[in-house]
């Protein structure tokens, strides 16, 4: 056995226990009660962030989506307008005996080339994001590791890929209709973040201390926050230069882009719909006589597009809910985070200084004339092997 501490030679052995006592004491206040509920909070807390982060890593690729789906169908609208205009002409020309034109070309045109390199951009800034969301998640994870037993490596190797995926989302910037004003708020933000986990990196002790995280969750939220414009729907902004600008946002495209090609189908008499004459009708076994052609006549084709109208709405409103749901959670997690960095369980030391048990058990050992000095020591040396 390797002894840490030579008691005093004044020590007898009944004192000895007094001493013994003293540290069962604290150790009884300072470990199995405070600490031991802390550790369930902050697995709790660190499930809680997990599981916002997997919201929020889902919503991004939900906005990836959206973005395709505008891409797509905005090249089939403007396709099949084409299409139609060609065979307009065409027509015209069978009438007229002049010779057909040239049908469209297949090669994309500058404005194509331009709509193409956008959609790319805001669909790999979206991906970054989802990216580092999951990274956020991974982190998260780890901490929840770390509440249940010592997982500092894995901890810090889950830091190392949040800042990586934190840089590069920095990098990868959405289309800014404010003329920047929003990339730069978002930009600075980042830097903020990638300072304050390398500050955790650096020193390891700051690893278990829940109130590190509060400041890079509070950037976090404000980047979601600031570029959440960027992915809902219609919306005012003011720009760079304080100037009201309507802003169309990414589910808000999406939205605008399903209706547009809805509205050209019905008004070229392409498509037909009995969906609700057969929602009224099969309560009574019955369905709508017709053969299955277009619809044409301008009543049935104007309430066809009302109802298109409609539903335009909700496409573009369920993403700014799940954007305003994500960002509450990110509130709750913060509000977690602080209630958990008041509660923080005082150390050995300190319960050494302000227990009052402790205090009766150490006033009898001066009282007989033992120096204390040792006890002091052997707190800290507990305390720094906790650390480590």
């Amino acid at each position: 056995m390797v002894t840490l501490f030579k008691p005093h030679p004044s020590v007898s052995r009944p004192l000895t226990s007094y001493a013994i006592s003293l540290l069962l004491v604290l150790s009884a206040i300072g470990l199995p009660g405070c600490t031991r509920s802390l550790r369930q909070e902050g697995t709790k807390i660190a499930q809680a962030g997990s599981t916002v982060a997997k919201q929020m890593a889902e919503y991004y690729s939900s906005l990836q989506r959206d973005t395709n789906d505008t891409y797509e169908l905005n090249a089939f609208r403007e396709a099949y307008l084409r299409q139609t205009v060609y065979d307009k002409a065409v027509k015209e020309a069978n009438q007229t005996g002049q010779p057909a034109p040239p049908p469209p070309t297949f090669e994309m045109s500058d404005l194509d080339k331009e709509i193409f390199a956008e959609y790319l951009k805001t669909y790999q800034a979206l991906a970054a994001r989802a990216r580092l969301a999951k990274a956020m998640q991974n982190a998260y994870d780890s901490y929840a590791q770390l509440s249940a037993y010592d997982s500092t490596q894995e901890v810090l190797t889950n830091l190392d890929g949040l800042v990586k995926t934190v840089s590069a989302a920095s990098n990868l910037v959405l289309p800014d209709p404010t003329g920047g004003l929003i990339t730069s708020t978002v930009q600075g933000l980042f830097r903020d973040i990638i300072t304050e986990i390398t500050t955790i990196q650096q020193n390891r002790k700051l690893l278990r201390e829940s109130n590190r995280l509060i400041p890079i969750l509070q950037k976090l939220k404000q980047v979601f926050d600031a570029e959440r414009v960027l992915y809902g729907g219609d919306t005012e902004v003011a720009d760079s230069q304080g100037v009201k600008r309507a802003v169309s946002g990414i589910a808000g495209r999406r939205a605008a882009a399903y209706k547009s090609v809805a509205r050209q189908l019905v008004e070229s008499d392409a498509v037909i719909t009995t969906t609700f004459i057969n929602r009224v009708l099969s309560v009574y076994q019955l369905r709508w006589p017709e053969p299955q052609v277009p619809f044409t006549q301008p009543a049935l084709k104007a309430g066809i597009i009302k109802i298109i109208e409609s539903r335009a709405y909700p496409l573009a409103q369920l993403s700014e809910d799940a954007g305003e749901a994500i960002s509450k959670s990110l509130n709750s997690l913060i509000t977690q985070h602080q209630k958990l960095a008041v509660n923080k369980p005082l150390s050995l030391q300190e319960l050494f200084e302000h227990s009052a048990t402790a205090q009766v058990l150490l006033d009898q050992l001066k009282a007989q004339g033992v120096p204390t000095g040792f006890l002091t020591q052997l707190i800290t040396a507990l305390e720094k092997g906790a650390e480590q």
